[in-house]
């Protein structure tokens, strides 16, 4: 996962998993994450944990899907100023790779917001 949030209080573990793809494979991304951490939530969850999984999507050109929404909701972190910066970086990020995608060498690249 991209992020785990745990309590040992609560014995809760929240797995983020985030997924930047094509905005027509939101779906299947986001199935594909689910399905890629089912045996890890069994096994934290037989260990005695609460297990959360949130996979989330953000489409390459910026969009951003229920899941994220979900995700920001649950976390109590929604603003536009947050969403707006994340579609934003993920369309320059996307913008990056298209312009480079001839090149032989990744050259590092600064993104300034």
């Amino acid at each position: 996962p991209d992020l785990v949030l745990r309590s040992e209080t609560l014995k809760k573990i929240v797995l983020l998993e985030l997924t930047v793809p094509s905005e027509h494979n939101v779906s299947a991304a986001h199935e594909r994450k689910t399905a890629r951490y089912l045996a890890l939530t069994r096994d934290l969850a037989v260990k005695g944990w609460t297990v959360e999984l949130v996979p989330f999507e953000v489409g390459s050109i910026g969009f951003l899907t229920r899941s994220y929404h979900a995700m920001t909701r649950l976390l109590g972190i929604g603003s536009k100023t947050l969403s707006t910066s994340i579609s934003d970086t993920v369309l320059r990020c996307s913008y990056w790779i298209f312009l480079s995608r001839g090149d032989q060498v990744w050259t590092p690249w600064a993104i300034h917001l």
